[in-house]
């Protein structure tokens, strides 16, 4: 096959440079090894919640990502941080409060993160 760009990897800047061309009409193919899109990123759903399995979370400073969300219309809320931190490890230990961050001042997107990828892919031809 001919191409005037060929693109690999489907993770976020994959997809996201994918729909760049293909915005301009350009001519691309996009090539991803595994059998989902997203890279690092991935959401699972489950019992109605999406949970992120890689990166939760968004900073200010990355006007790119806030500018997806709106774009896509994905709600964009803030990172709870407050309260303790609580986890049980797998010999059934609770841990509490050990002082891990909190992302505070970090956004989170309604539906996780793949929720960008899932709205990039979209408008790509399959």
């Amino acid at each position: 096959m001919q191409t005037d760009v060929l693109i690999v990897g489907g993770g976020l800047s994959g997809l996201a440079l994918a729909d760049h061309l293909a915005r301009q009409g350009r001519d691309f193919l996009l090539v991803e090894a595994q059998d989902r899109l997203g890279g690092r990123i991935l959401t699972k759903e489950f019992s109605g919640g999406a949970f992120d399995l890689g990166p939760a979370w968004f900073w200010p400073g990355q006007p790119r990502m806030a500018a997806l969300a709106e774009r896509f219309q994905i709600p964009v809320f803030g990172q709870f941080s407050t309260g303790d931190l609580v986890y049980q490890e797998q010999n059934g230990t609770v841990q509490r409060g050990r002082g891990y961050a909190s992302m505070e001042g970090s956004y989170r997107l309604a539906g996780g993160i793949g929720s960008v990828v899932h709205a990039l892919a979209k408008g790509l031809d399959p």
